[in-house]
C-alpha cells in the first residue's frame, strides 16, 4: 500500500521510545519512509488530524491482515500500533491472530516473547 512507508516511519518513532526494533517492510523495491516534503506536511498538521492519519494509517494494515491472515509480523506491528493507540482490546486481538500463527517458527524466535509479553498487558 503506498502508505505503509509513512506508517512505518510514524511506527518507527514510538517504537523506538518503546525499545523496540525498527519495522522491515520487506520489500526493497518500496521507498522507505516518506518524503522531506511529507515529514513537513505532517509536521503542519493539527494534533487531531495527525491522530486521524495515524488512526487511518493502522486502519490500513488491519484490512490488509484480513486479507492476509497469514502474516506475522503484520499482526505484531498491529498489536504494537493499537497499543500506542491506547486501544487495549483490539491490541489483544491482534497478539491472538499473532500467536495463532506461532506453530511455524522456531521455539527460541523473539516473536513468542513478544506475543507474550503483549498478551501480558
Amino acid at each position: 500500500e503506498p502508505w505503509m512507508p509513512s506508517f512505518a516511519e510514524l511506527a518507527n518513532r514510538f517504537g523506538g521510545s518503546l525499545g523496540l526494533p525498527p519495522l522491515d517492510l520487506d520489500n526493497k523495491a518500496r521507498p522507505r519512509g516518506p518524503s522531506a516534503q511529507d515529514v513537513e506536511d505532517a509536521q503542519q498538521m493539527s494534533a487531531d488530524d495527525q491522530k486521524a492519519f495515524i488512526e487511518s494509517m493502522v486502519a490500513g494494515l488491519a484490512s490488509r491482515l484480513e486479507e492476509n491472515p497469514g502474516d506475522l509480523n503484520g499482526w505484531l506491528r498491529l498489536a504494537q500500533a493499537y497499543t500506542v493507540l491506547g486501544q487495549a482490546d483490539q491490541a489483544r486481538a491482534a497478539y491472538l491472530s499473532a500467536q495463532k500463527l506461532t506453530e511455524t517458527i522456531p521455539a527460541d524466535d523473539p516473536r513468542r516473547a513478544v506475543i507474550t509479553n503483549g498478551l501480558a498487558q
